[in-house]
């Protein structure tokens, strides 16, 4: 019962820091691309 649970909790929580990464590098891709699109605008 304790390592079910145990496994479930460490489960949950790997799922959440990867989708965490996932997020953060797609704000950081979405960051850049808005950066090199206003320096774009900028150089017209």
């Amino acid at each position: 019962m304790f390592d079910i649970d145990l496994d479930g909790s460490t489960r949950r929580r790997l799922h959440f820091f990867i989708t965490g990464n996932r997020i953060q590098r797609k704000q950081d891709r979405l960051r850049t691309l808005q950066e090199t699109t206003m320096a774009t605008s900028f150089m017209m």
